[in-house]
């Protein structure tokens, strides 16, 4: 009796994730137009092939594209910049949001969130000559930052005295001129800026260190109410990545080793 209760247990498991991704396939139109904002390597920017052709490529590009082939819905991007992606998706211009957005609470009260998919690491990238071996390390340290970024913020409450500039460049060219000693960033942007630059080290903060009671982490946005089919099947999926191995597969090709050993 019991062989028998778990065998239909089984069965009706099965056809429960095959209805789902029936739903999905037969919705697919429904589900084709992924907004992003292609100004945040390596998750997503712009770059030109061989034929002189635009592109956007990166780690959520690369996730949509497994996720679509696993799901059977196809997709054509739309481009905005990162504060036009809710909008996006309240107009109806736009189904699902894919661009290392954070599921915060503020947010999450506008769309949708599926699980996360990323899990996001502050760092502060520095000279190999300045000692940085925890949070303490900062205090008086002149550090760069981008304005009005949780960077800047973490920085000042390390006791750091913080530059603040308006883009990740001039944070990095403040660093490389030494007008300061170090700059605030995500992990997988110090961990892209290592390979031109030689000489330089980052440390990677704890969620302690930076008194977060929740990791920072990325998640596909969803229409408030709407797609709840496709979110659950890529919730599934998600989860299958994070098993298997593919996250950090696909994290090792855009950021390397350091980068994936946190997927």
């Amino acid at each position: 009796m019991k062989q028998l209760i778990k065998l239909l247990t089984s069965i009706f498991t099965l056809l429960l994730v095959f209805n789902t991704m029936l739903s999905v396939s037969s919705s697919a139109k429904k589900a084709d137009r992924v907004a992003t904002s292609p100004n945040f390597p390596p998750f997503e920017n712009k770059t030109v092939d061989s034929n002189g052709d635009s592109k956007i490529v990166g780690f959520d590009m690369d996730l949509l594209k497994k996720l679509s082939k696993d799901l059977g819905f196809k997709y054509k991007i739309k481009e905005t910049d990162f504060t036009g992606l809710i909008g996006y998706l309240q107009s109806g211009r736009a189904s699902l949001v894919i661009s290392g957005m954070t599921a915060t609470p503020e947010r999450a009260k506008s769309v949708d969130f599926s699980k996360s998919y990323f899990n996001a690491k502050t760092a502060v990238l520095h000279k190999n000559n300045i000692k940085i071996k925890s949070g303490k390390d900062l205090k008086g340290l002149k550090v760069a930052a981008v304005f009005n970024t949780q960077y800047a913020n973490q920085a000042k409450k390390l006791a750091a005295k913080v530059t603040t500039l308006d883009t990740g460049t001039l944070v990095a060219q403040d660093l490389w001129n030494g007008s300061v000693q170090a700059a605030m960033m995500d992990q997988t942007k110090a961990e892209t800026l290592l390979k031109d630059h030689k000489g330089y080290s980052y440390y990677v903060f704890t969620n302690k260190e930076l008194n977060l009671s929740t990791p920072n982490t990325f998640s596909i946005a969803f229409t408030k109410g709407k797609n709840k089919k496709l979110q659950a099947a890529i919730n599934q999926k998600l989860k299958k990545y994070k098993k298997d191995g593919t996250l950090k597969k696909i994290a090792k090709k855009w950021m390397g080793t350091k980068v994936a050993d946190y997927q």
